[in-house]
This record gives C-alpha cells, sequence and structure tokens, in this order.
C-alpha cells in the first residue's frame, strides 16, 4: 500500500478518536485502542485494495493503448517541393500490389501532414487488417497546402483557387507516385487508383480528365465537375453521392453520370437516400463517404481493374 494512503487514513482515524475520547470515561480506552487498531488494519485493507484496483486498470488502459493503432501510426510521413503526404506500406509478398490515391475535403487543407489521415475514418478504412488481408495496397495520402486554396471557398464555388486541380499539384501527384513506384519495386503501375471526397472528388474528377491513361479505376465521392469528361469512356469510375446533399446537390454528379452513359463509358452510380444515411448512422446528408468506404463491394470491383 503507499504509504502515504496509510498515513491518510491513520491521521483520519486517530482524530475522529481523539473528538471521540473527549465525552468517554477511562473504562473506555482500552476499547478505544482495539477499535482504533481494527479501524487502521481496515484503512490498510481498503488502501491496499484501492492499490490493486489501480493497478489492474493501468494495465488494461496500457494494453489497450498497445493494441488501438491509429492510422497516423500506420502511414509514414513524405514532402517534396508542392506539399507533404503520407504513405501506407503494406507488408506482402505479392510480387505486384496496386496503390491508391486519395484526396482529403476541405477540411484537411494545412501542412500539418495529419488531418488528412485523422480528420476523418476515410484514410484509415483502406489499411484495416481485414481490407489489407484480402486486397494489399500502398495508399498515398497527401495534404493539399492552403496557398492552393481560398479561405471559405466550398466545392461549388468559382474556383478563385484550384485546390487539387491546380496543375503544379496535379504534377506533383503524379510524380509522387512515380517515385514511390520507383522506391518500392513491387508497385503495380497498372493498378493505381484514385478515390475522394467533396473537394477531394473534384480532385478525383480533375485528375483523372487530365492523365485518363494513369488509372485503372475512379471513386469520386460527393463531387462534382464542370469540364468535360469525353476522354473518360475508358475509365471504370464508380460514383457516391448523397441523394439530399446541400453542399454538392447530387446532379452536379449525375449529368457526369448521364454524358458518361451516353458515350458508353464504363461507369456505375451509387445515391444514398436517407434511409441508407441513418443505417449507416450518418446525419450529415454530404457525409456519403462514410457508407461508401463501408461498401466491400466497392472495394471488390475496384481491385479488379486493370489498366487496358
Amino acid at each position: 500500500m503507499n504509504r502515504y494512503t496509510k498515513l491518510t487514513g491513520v491521521l483520519a482515524i486517530a482524530a475522529m478518536l481523539a473528538l471521540a475520547g473527549c465525552g468517554k470515561q477511562e473504562g473506555t480506552e482500552e476499547q478505544l485502542d482495539i477499535s482504533a487498531e481494527e479501524a487502521v488494519m481496515e484503512t490498510e485493507e481498503t488502501g491496499m485494495k484501492m492499490e490493486e484496483d489501480q493497478t489492474e486498470e493501468a494495465a488494461v488502459h496500457d494494453e489497450t493503448k498497445d493494441t488501438e493503432i491509429s492510422a497516423a501510426d500506420l502511414y509514414s510521413e513524405g514532402s517534396n517541393d508542392v506539399l507533404v503526404y503520407r504513405l501506407f506500406t503494406p507488408e506482402t509478398e505479392e510480387e505486384k500490389v496496386p496503390l491508391i490515391l486519395y484526396l482529403h475535403g476541405a477540411g484537411a487543407i494545412g501542412d500539418d501532414n495529419i488531418m488528412q489521415i485523422t480528420g476523418t475514418k476515410d484514410a484509415a478504412s483502406f489499411v484495416t487488417e481485414e481490407m489489407q488481408e484480402l486486397h494489399p495496397c500502398y495508399v498515398l495520402a497527401p495534404q493539399l497546402p492552403e496557398r492552393y486554396t481560398a479561405a471559405g471557398e466550398s466545392p461549388t464555388d468559382e474556383q478563385s483557387a484550384k485546390g487539387w486541380t491546380d496543375e503544379e499539384v496535379q504534377a506533383a501527384l503524379l510524380e509522387t507516385i512515380e517515385e514511390i513506384a520507383g522506391t518500392n519495386g513491387n508497385v503495380d503501375m497498372d493498378r493505381i487508383y484514385i478515390t475522394g471526397h467533396s473537394m477531394g472528388a473534384l480532385g478525383v474528377w480533375g485528375m483523372i480528365a487530365a492523365y485518363p491513361d494513369v488509372f485503372a479505376a475512379a471513386v469520386p465521392i460527393s463531387g462534382l465537375w464542370d469540364g468535360s469528361v469525353d476522354n473518360l469512356v475508358d475509365l471504370p469510375i464508380w460514383i457516391f453521392h448523397g441523394e439530399k446533399d446541400e453542399v454538392v446537390p447530387v446532379d452536379r454528379e449525375t449529368m457526369l453520370r448521364d454524358r458518361l452513359e451516353e458515350l458508353g463509358g464504363n461507369v456505375r452510380m451509387t445515391i444514398y437516400t436517407d434511409e441508407d444515411f441513418a443505417a449507416a448512422g450518418v446525419t450529415d446528408p454530404h457525409g456519403a463517404d462514410v457508407p461508401a468506404y463501408s461498401n466491400q463491394e466497392m472495394f471488390d470491383w475496384m481491385f479488379d481493374q486493370k489498366r487496358n
């Protein structure tokens, strides 16, 4: 038992007995002494029990801390002249392994190199033990610097700053992929996938429009694109959007789907209803990333795609 716990208990008992003794006759002194001894013993036992409980709690806490692995623990840090990024490297003996390029939304803009993987659960969904057992892959999660955006800008604003669609940013993303592939000889350049949510989905559309021959599949979520999609006919694309999205109305992507279907493109689209969101525990109509990145069918489909 901690000596300070024992001392505090003894002093407390002694104080109570001293007060009680003021009104007692001499014949009760022996009884009080016995009671004091019993009280001290009880205090010691209580203190020992408290220490045992605290020790057990500390052990459980340490064990929990050891088993709880965050996305930040799984992703290594990297940077170039344009942006910072995080990279997940799979533990696999497969000869060729695909790579996912994940573009975050507006809430993770900056240069701390952490918010893009901890601000939402999106980046963590790619690197769970279950996912990596089924589909081992590299995951590249860059962070968009604030200088490429305008303060308060939303995905539907006139792009006073281009964000992910800035040509310098796009070139840096492509160069980073090539650098990772050069450093890690098992990156499958025929299976490079791109996905993102909201502003990140705008970035997806911009990247595949600029480099349609680089990617094997694209998954834009709650996004938009004002440019042409006519050169994306051969690229497998699966779009996800909330039916009542107020940040980026769903028709901003249904029109893209319709145009690709008209051209005979390889496109599909999932539109989430209120009931779908409720089942996924989502209250934000713009939060289509939550059910989308929990959709095993989508991941299975994506990893089946290979560049022509």
